[in-house]
């Protein structure tokens, strides 16, 4: 199998992972309402308890002695309840770690590049290409280096930490992290090195307290593609999401 062939079926394996748990987080989930509507039954009968029980000391909200015929079923629905809550962590955990390797591959890549520099030239001066060169933002000055990167303006692992992109579906979450052209910007390695998942404010602070400032008017640029940027991630998570 090609490499392209490889990454294309990883990349549905994926998906279809991801989405095969959110499927079994429903089911358990539903299972759990079944099981608390039984219980609350065990404890307010809707018919009410019979004289029997009412002789033995059944009460409404009284839960019942263990060990005895008449509190063997609500006990044993308790317990039952307690493994499927198991269940219901441990699918989670897994979709969880789902999620993070789903993130974890969404990265642009070199196809990427033309979507970065086209979005570059609709930023603010300081950061639009010179003679189709991208802007180092170290210096503000077109890089001088064919070896640059696109990197996400918003990170994608602070995308991610949104609640609702758990609520996604496997093709809108990498649509979200990597069909945003707003979000994308070129950087030379050794920038690209420095931001990882730090915002843009952060990585901003973090330059000048590692006494390598960014230029005022490339702070400035970057502060305002940010907003843009994040504008364009919250319109997106609106349109999937809205009724």
């Amino acid at each position: 199998m090609k490499p392209l062939e490889r990454s294309e079926a990883a990349a549905l394996q994926e998906r279809d992972a991801v989405a095969r748990g959110g499927a079994e987080l429903t089911k358990i989930e539903q299972e759990i309402a079944a099981l608390d509507e039984q219980i609350k039954n065990e404890l307010n009968p809707p018919g009410g308890f019979s004289r029997e029980q009412i002789s033995a000391g059944r009460r409404g909200g009284m839960v019942p002695p263990t060990g005895t015929p008449d509190g063997r079923p609500y006990h044993d629905l308790v317990i039952k309840r307690a493994r499927t809550l198991k269940r219901l962590q441990t699918e989670t955990e897994g979709l969880t770690r789902s999620l993070s390797d789903q993130v974890a591959a969404a990265t642009p890549g070199a196809t990427a590049r033309p979507t970065a520099l086209a979005n570059a030239a609709q930023l603010e001066p300081a950061l639009r290409p010179i003679d189709g060169k991208p802007i180092d933002v170290t210096t503000g000055q077109p890089m001088n280096t064919a070896d640059w990167a696109t990197d996400h303006i918003m990170s994608r692992s602070e995308i991610a930490r949104d609640p609702r992109f758990a609520r996604l579906t496997p093709l809108q979450r990498d649509a979200i992290l990597l069909e945003v052209p707003e979000n994308y910007l070129p950087l030379t390695p050794e920038a690209n090195s420095s931001k990882l998942n730090l915002s843009v404010d952060d990585w901003i602070a973090a330059r000048a307290a590692n006494g390598k400032p960014l230029p005022t008017e490339i702070v400035k640029a970057l502060r305002a593609a940010d907003v843009r940027a994040r504008a364009a991630i919250e319109a997106m998570f609106n349109r999937f999401l809205s009724p």
